[in-house]
């Protein structure tokens, strides 16, 4: 029997027609700047609020609300992105280099070659933005949120974060028993940290499975980018039946996320016991990406077809960095079972020693929640 470690479902919502409730229209024939339903505006604060932000605006999508973002910004902004960040902000950060904008990267949490491209390349009069993702699924570290934030201060600058793969998965309070956190309000809360100089963009097609996005922030950043926004103007707005699972994943959260978290959780500990003594190195920490490093181009194209003969559906990604050795990661969900996992270990293990390979097993790194 075939396992799927591809989606991301990671809560196993999926929102059947059954749970959702009824629509008159599809849409309502206008951009949502022009005549948005209750119920997307209504979502849009609930997602805000979920985060800890003051306000919010609902999206077909991240690719949308980017393209906005870059294309509102003032000529005045200096950009600084993850090189790690999701490939988006890359592609799209094009737009604000074509309007004369300065785009910059830094390498992933490097804070003293940030704070140096801050002091060299922000001149006065100009507002930095350091734009990064709030998890890194593939090294299994989150960015450190609160100095980047730091940094910014002198500068009054902002920080905007993708929190697609947080949401719905990290939440406050998280200490040793509870990793995740409680309530499934992502990064911000994971670190404990609250600034009216954040910008949240994610998806909710991941711990929530709706494909829609929301940007979150302060009032006064949200506000006046509504009235920026082309794709609000020039766009469909979110349709009634994503409207509607939006809805409903916020409320099967309410009700049943923290426990479906738990179980995830425990469920991410059984990968990590069945998987690390066979001795290849293992990312992915506390998260439900877990990640194989193979020490070679070709070992890691041999065990990506071994694991596809024997039914194991993994992602094959490219490497980051200057070593482009490909990894091959597994999204853990709600819906697999430990005996998949015991499953799975038997064929890396057949393997590992068919190839006569030493352990190159490295310890996890230590996870602070404060």
């Amino acid at each position: 029997m075939a396992i799927d470690f591809r989606s991301s479902l990671y809560l196993g919502m999926r929102h059947p027609s059954r749970e959702l409730q009824s629509w008159k229209s599809l849409t309502t024939g206008g951009p949502a700047l022009l005549n948005e339903p209750p119920l997307n505006r209504g979502i849009a604060r609930q997602v805000a609020s979920l985060q800890g932000m003051e306000h919010g605006i609902l999206a077909p999508s991240t690719l949308h609300l980017w393209l906005d973002f870059f294309q509102a910004i003032d000529r005045n902004t200096v950009l600084l992105i993850d090189e790690q960040a999701y490939p988006l902000m890359d592609w799209i950060s094009r737009l604000a280099t074509g309007r004369g904008i300065k785009v910059l990267t830094f390498p992933t949490q490097q804070l003293a070659k940030l704070k140096l491209l801050l002091q060299m390349h922000v001149q006065p009069g100009q507002v930095p933005f350091i734009l990064c993702d709030g998890w890194n699924p593939i090294s299994g570290k989150a960015s450190p949120l609160r100095q980047y934030l730091d940094l910014l201060r002198p500068f009054r600058g902002y920080l905007v974060v993708d929190d697609t793969q947080a949401l719905g998965i990290l939440g406050k309070n998280a200490n040793p028993s509870c990793p995740l956190g409680y309530g499934g309000r992502g990064s911000l809360a994971w670190q404990g940290i609250s600034s009216p100089y954040i910008v949240s963009i994610c998806s909710l097609a991941k711990g929530f499975g709706v494909p829609i996005a929301v940007m979150s922030g302060a009032r006064t950043f949200i506000q006046p980018f509504e009235q920026k926004s082309l794709s609000r103007i020039h766009c469909s707005q979110v349709s009634a039946p994503l409207a509607a699972a939006a809805l409903n994943a916020l409320q099967h959260n309410g009700r049943e996320g923290d426990r479906k978290r738990a179980y995830l959780y425990r469920l991410i500990s059984h990968f990590k016991q069945a998987v690390q003594p066979v001795g290849i190195e293992l990312r992915g920490g506390i998260f439900p990406v877990q990640t194989l490093k193979l020490p070679t181009t070709q070992l890691a194209m041999d065990l990506f077809g071994v694991l596809q003969k024997n039914g194991f559906s993994a992602l094959l990604l490219r490497g980051e960095g200057a070593d482009q050795t490909p990894l091959i990661s597994f999204c853990i969900t709600v819906e697999q079972n430990p005996g998949q996992y015991v499953q799975l270990s038997h064929c890396l293990q057949r393997f590992w020693a068919n190839k006569r390979l030493p352990s190159c097993t490295k310890p996890e790194p230590v996870y602070r929640f404060s």
